[in-house]
């Protein structure tokens, strides 16, 4: 209470009898306060009773009353938790019960996705009478019509149907979802396909054709989801017959943009403009010639293919990809780690200042530093880095940023690889990169105990430096000798990776090399006591190299996260040939394209495994909840899943719906997990729970006598 309050009593008494209590030392005054105490507690519960009334200041008690008050009906997954934003819908909900619009709500509100209510009924096709024609209802295809037959079997399709005779109770309303979500790629160097011409280039920086995606909120065809061709296109207004990419798709804001800054046909901003782009099938790179002063865009595979005689210096282009999850490196929000004062920091724009960064963190040696990577463009540059003992190295994306880290073809005397090498206490943390074109090779050291006193790491950390091999002693960190009487005082060499993609195959396969395994994207070289933490990432293979086997094996945890080797019958995990990877693995919410060989599993939990599974040691660590292939060796087993294979939506990694449990995949797979969500990398979507959600409220607000069935688009 304020002084003005407590107060209040004894200020509504005449000024006499108040002159009178201050000479009598105020004894009325503080009865009075004591009083008005009181009266506030009295005032205070009946303003909360009042408060009770309604759902949006209710106390957390009061919400399951209100609930069974309004007869709200607690959704499957629920258990006992009230949220109190779904009962607050109900009344409304209610006054708009049997209505599409309420179901299109209904598909954001309880699953999360976009949706689109269709009354099937309305498709269905017969002979009307003549005198009560329904013009809206379902029409005969005209197959002339390339946009029209473009949606049919998709939430806008406008043809009429016959009755399926396989369904015995057809149902009324359709509620179709999109469960990938659309991710923007801003001002991004597209790929120039060299094996094709240098006129031939794909949207994706590394060279994969990929799916452009409308942006996110498009409510027209074809939706928020993938783009078809013949949706692609308009016709010209000047009514020509001439044909373009649609208006309503490209532009700045919009689903994709396309520059090339001094093209004979770009603008004064090098921007394209809408009429030069011409849409096209690209399937074949060969087949289709573009006009002069045009461009062909391929929606479908994500290609650009200029004319021969006029081909533009370099392409930027913007576009949107589609996805299940913020996973891998993506411009996406996500949890940076907070710098704290006194850490070396140096923000990055392009190749040039990321290599003069590297050059100066090698100088300088701080104990803690940080270089952020500012633009999502194409980072060519060969890195070699050392991290001496105490160091703690972050390279990592700004939030919403998609830099991809190239490096292919540079250095033809010498591998092309990333490479860092770690002594023990040193950490290197890689956040929100895309890696491409190469392999991440980390390799340890080895402390050797003084011969007098420890010296510097050899080697400063380099930007295009040779290789470096050797033992080497304690590093300097910030100029002061950390001294060590024995290399068990300090802790393990730390490799973080998080959010980040290091391209299965490091490049798109074509036919010639199809047929040869995978190439490592993660080489753990003498990593021996070492520990890789690898979370919201898409990962090639791991190739671990051990030491001389006198130290731990290396611990490596994965966590919600997908390792893909490209094929089930190559190795995810692996060693150096034949042998098990010196490596103790701890595997969470993780799908594994391929094998997985390695010397024990400490815990493996909620993951899938499409490849066999051999562990050197059997007798520690456990599986659970897991999906494994017949005749794996594993520890022992609990709810695990062999006779059940799993179903994907793709396996490609070019693909939107990669890794994706598809709609025919059995349910003790689908929802085999300890919480009964799926099994996998996309286990925390929980996509199950929100089905059977979305699906128990349909039904509730739908006209009785009607079903609704639940379809996902993508």
């Amino acid at each position: 209470m304020t002084a003005t309050e407590v107060d209040m009593v004894f200020d509504l008494l005449p000024l006499v009898d108040r002159m009178r209590d201050e000479a009598g030392g105020h004894a009325l005054r503080d009865l009075l306060r004591v009083i008005a105490e009181q009266v506030d507690v009295v005032r205070r519960d009946v303003e909360r009773l009042y408060d009770n009334w309604f759902i949006e200041t209710a106390e957390d008690w009061v919400v399951p009353y209100l609930a069974q008050l309004v007869g709200w009906s607690p959704l499957p997954e629920a258990g006992p938790f009230v949220p109190r934003k779904d009962v607050a819908d109900t009344i409304r909900h209610r006054r708009r019960k049997g209505t599409l619009a309420l179901l299109d709500e209904l598909a954001e509100e309880v699953g999360g996705w976009p949706g689109r209510a269709v009354e099937f009924y309305r498709l269905l096709a017969y002979d009307q009478h003549v005198n009560h024609l329904h013009l809206d209802r379902g029409r005969t295809a005209d197959v002339r019509r390339g946009a029209a037959m473009a949606l049919v079997d998709t939430p806008f399709d406008g043809q009429a149907h016959t009755v399926d005779v396989r369904l015995r109770n057809l149902p009324g309303v359709g509620l179709f979802v999109w469960r990938l979500g659309s991710y923007p790629v801003t001002h991004t160097a597209a790929a120039v396909v060299e094996r094709v011409g240098r006129w031939a280039f794909t949207f994706d920086a590394v060279g994969f054709d990929t799916r452009l995606f409308t942006a996110p909120g498009f409510d027209g065809p074809p939706g928020p989801g993938p783009m078809a061709r013949a949706l692609f296109e308009t016709r010209s207004a000047a009514d020509d017959g001439s044909r373009h990419v649609s208006p309503e798709l490209y532009g700045a804001e919009r689903s994709f943009q396309v520059w090339a800054p001094g093209w004979s046909a770009a603008g004064p901003d090098g921007a394209i403009p809408v009429d030069k782009l011409i849409p096209a099938d690209l399937g074949d790179w060969d087949t289709y010639r573009p006009r002069p002063g045009t461009v062909a865009v391929d929606p479908v595979r994500g290609r650009l293919l200029f004319p021969r005689r006029d081909v533009p210096d370099v392409v930027y282009v913007s576009y949107h990809r589609g996805f299940s999850a913020p996973m891998g490196g993506g411009q996406y929000q996500r949890r940076l780690r907070p710098m704290d004062e006194g850490v070396w920091t140096r923000p990055v724009h392009d190749s040039a200042t990321l290599a003069d960064a590297l050059d100066q963190w090698a100088a300088d040696r701080p104990s803690r530093a940080c270089i952020e990577l500012t633009q999502s463009g194409v980072y060519a540059v060969a890195v070699r880095v050392d991290v001496a003992t105490g160091q703690s190295l972050t390279i990592r994306a700004a939030n919403r940023v998609r830099p991809v880290l190239w490096l292919a073809d540079r250095q033809p005397e010498r591998p092309d690889v990333w490479s860092a090498r770690l002594a023990p206490g040193a950490e290197l943390v890689l956040d929100g990169l895309v890696v491409a074109g190469h392999p991440v090779h980390v390799e340890g050291v080895r402390l050797v105990e003084g011969e007098g006193e420890a010296g510097p790491v050899e080697g400063d950390g380099a930007v295009e430096g040779g290789p470096i091999h050797g033992e080497v002693a304690v590093g300097e960190v910030d100029g002061e000798a950390d001294r060590a009487d024995s290399a068990g005082c300090v802790g393990p060499a730390r490799l973080v990776i998080t959010h980040c993609t290091l391209v299965p195959g490091w490049l798109p396969v074509v036919a010639c090399d199809a047929d040869a395994p995978a190439p490592p994207s993660l080489e753990l070289v003498e990593m021996d006591d070492g520990r890789v933490d690898i979370r919201h990432s898409i990962i090639g293979s791991v190739q671990v190299v051990a030491g001389r086997h006198d130290g731990e094996p290396v611990r490596v945890a994965v966590a919600d996260s997908i390792l893909d080797a490209t094929r089930a019958e190559w190795e995810a995990l692996g060693g150096a040939g034949p042998g098990a990877a010196y490596a103790v693995l701890r595997i969470s919410r993780t799908t594994v394209f391929g094998r997985v060989h390695a010397h024990a599993i400490e815990l493996g939990e909620n993951s899938i495994f499409t490849g066999l599974v051999k562990v050197a040691r059997r007798g520690i660590g456990c599986v659970r909840f897991c999906a494994l292939v017949p005749g794996s060796r594993t520890p022992r087993r609990f709810h695990c899943v062999e006779d059940q294979r799993p179903r994907f939506t793709s396996t490609d990694f070019a693909d939107a719906g990669y890794a994706q449990l598809s709609c025919a995949c059995p349910e003790a797979v689908s929802e085999g997990a300890d919480d009964q969500s799926e099994m996998g990398a996309f286990h925390d979507l929980f996509q199950p729970q929100r089905l059977r959600g979305l699906a128990t409220r349909a039904d509730e607000y739908t006209p009785a006598g009607m079903r609704v069935s639940v379809i996902p688009v993508t």
